[in-house]
């Protein structure tokens, strides 16, 4: 729950005149039970805090549990949390209220070398909380915390580099079980911030074999805050085709490894052989592996050599891929009619080389390399051309396959100016249309334009600048429509489509603009407007949500909503979305805005 709220329910419950009674009680002012059977009361047995909150420190969390009074009609719980009991508590997470008896909650990464307090307040269904004054926090001391690399417990080199935090004394001891004579001694930073240090676990004899630091907080002679961390050795670099997936285009393919610890590596077709070949260097990537010539399964058997002294074997099975399945085609509009020179192939195959032609015999045609992606230079004749294509890699060449493409040479053009690809617009309103057309070739002007809004193609008004005031057609809900323009020149045509989005109902933000700036701790109007076009229901209403909140607007069609920022140090992005509602439907637009300090 946010803190301002918290503090303006607070607020209101110092002004509650009725003695000796939480938010949370059901007793009117001649109970008839016992005195004390509000768990919640402040004067009753529990003094106001029935939850037996407990802190547990963990490796990097604090895990908090509580009891969980029933029969309360409780639905959430606010966990509250500060590094001084005597100060104000910070909300840091809330949990759902359930049957069970405790809840629980996890925090995560608590500052090191601090004491951390939390205390746990109820809400029920009516907003009624109970009073954190009366509640008792439950607190945690984190100790100075070492991170090792990421902070895994497992370590795959024996070369690490160590994170060290500490709030406190004046240099730390760090030194290795089984390494007496490995003790490192460096001055701490007290502010906080980690102390970064190279550490050498030393050689080992395998996986799994477990390690030990420990690190000694000094202050002058006296010795304070011991960590012991427990590092697990494994160096298990893994082998695999740096595609994905286990089917081979090439006979050298490109290998992945991962490569954290990897000093050597060395491969051959079987663990046998791998002893007389050559060690070489470690690296992520190898590509001078020679499989056999094949088309059988083959596996590929490595060794690698971590920088802790012992090796590890893998393998891996690969297929050869025989091209049986590969995919082509172009990317043109659904009737196959281009005006263009060149058209994009789309492929799909696990290939090394490809060829495309306008000829079965692929004649005088050239091997280029693969891509999933080219562009097709089309001869230049109109007319239907079919387009071949044949993909090939080390281990076979696939069947032909093939597209084709009605290729024209355009004598008239056609555009859509106003609407915009995409736009949305009100279903039931009118909208200008607006377009141009022209005759590129010069042999003829354009003599027509028609605009098809969805019912067929009409004549519209103009040639090389053309309009239409068009009646967006209604829909029962939000519409995909494709609009159209088609024009002529001496018995030539060509059409141009676009998308729109037809809209029941339409909100907008009027003020502020987009990117606008407002002053925080000040009164600032949003306003805006709204309109329903269904035919069925009438506006309801106007919503407008500002971080997580959503109030209810003065007006519909022209709307109002007075907001007053919160005062802000610096300079804040905040979302404003209005919504409208009509029924059970609804639709929503929002605007970017900065809040500034005054």
């Amino acid at each position: 729950m946010p803190l301002r709220r918290t503090i303006i329910l607070a607020t209101m419950l110092a002004l509650i005149s009725i003695p000796a009674v939480s938010l949370l009680s059901g007793c009117d002012s001649k109970p008839d039970t016992p005195a004390y059977d509000n768990p919640f009361d402040p004067n009753g047995p529990n003094a106001g805090d029935p939850f037996n909150l407990v802190a547990t420190l963990g490796d990097t969390t604090i895990s908090l549990i509580w009891d969980q009074p029933q029969g309360y009609n409780l639905v959430t719980y606010e966990v509250m949390h500060s590094t001084n009991m005597f100060e104000e508590f910070f909300s840091v997470g809330s949990v759902e209220a359930n049957a069970l008896d405790t809840a629980f909650f996890t925090y995560d990464n608590p500052e090191p070398t601090t004491t951390h307090y939390f205390k746990i307040q109820a809400f029920d269904a009516a907003g009624n909380f109970t009073l954190i004054s009366h509640i008792v926090p439950a607190s945690a001391t984190v100790l100075s915390r070492v991170v090792v690399n990421d902070g895994s417990r497992t370590v795959a080199s024996r070369n690490l580099n160590l994170q060290i935090s500490v709030s406190n004394g004046d240099s730390l001891r760090i030194s290795q079980a089984g390494h007496p004579d490995s003790e490192t001694v460096l001055a701490a930073d007290i502010s906080g911030t980690p102390v970064s240090l190279p550490w050498d676990l030393g050689p080992a004899d395998n996986n799994d074999t477990t390690m030990t630091l420990h690190v000694v907080v000094q202050f002058g002679t006296n010795l304070g805050d011991t960590n012991k961390v427990e590092l697990e050795i494994d160096f298990s670099p893994r082998l695999a085709l740096a595609q994905g997936g286990n089917r081979v285009a090439s006979l050298t393919p490109l290998l992945s490894i991962e490569p954290e610890g990897l000093v050597f590596m060395r491969f051959a077709s079987s663990q046998e052989d791998l002893a007389a070949m050559p060690w070489l260097p470690g690296a992520d990537t190898h590509d001078q592996y020679q499989l056999m010539n094949t088309a059988n399964n083959q596996t590929i058997f490595a060794e690698f050599l971590g920088d802790f002294g012992f090796s590890i074997f893998q393998q891996l099975n690969v297929i050869p891929d025989l091209l049986l399945d590969p995919s082509f085609h172009l990317t043109l509009p659904n009737d196959h009619i281009t005006d263009e020179s060149t058209v994009q192939g789309i492929s799909s195959a696990n290939a090394t080389l490809m060829r495309f032609s306008e000829s079965l015999d692929f004649s005088s045609v050239p091997w280029i390399a693969y891509s999933d992606t080219t562009l097709i230079t089309l001869s230049p004749e109109p007319g239907e051309k079919i387009i071949y294509a044949q993909y090939r890699n080390d281990f076979a060449e696939s069947p032909i396959l093939t597209d084709y493409v009605i290729h024209i040479i355009q004598s008239v053009e056609v555009a859509i100016t106003a609407p915009a690809e995409a736009d949305m617009v009100l279903g039931g309103s009118f909208l200008l249309v607006q377009g141009t057309a022209t005759s590129p070739s010069g042999t003829a002007r354009v003599d027509s334009v028609m605009f098809d809004g969805g019912s067929g193609f009409e004549i519209v008004e103009g040639t090389d600048n053309w309009s239409l005031n068009w009646e967006i057609p209604r829909f029962e809900t939000d519409t995909n429509l494709i609009i159209r323009a088609r024009a002529w020149a001496d018995g030539d045509s060509v059409t141009t489509a676009l998308n729109l989005v037809v809209t029941q109902l339409m909100v907008g933000i009027s003020s502020p603009a987009e990117g606008d700036t407002v002053i925080s701790d000040t009164d600032v109007e949003i306003s805006g407007f709204s309109q329903a076009a269904t035919g069925g229901a009438a506006v309801d209403s106007v919503t407008v949500t500002i971080d997580d909140e959503t109030m209810v607007a003065v007006g519909t069609n022209s709307w109002t909503f007075d907001w007053h920022p919160d005062a802000v140090a610096e300079e804040v992005e905040t979302v404003i979305t209005a919504t409208v509602h009509a029924g059970v439907g609804q639709y929503s637009v929002s605007k970017n805005i900065f809040v500034v300090p005054q």
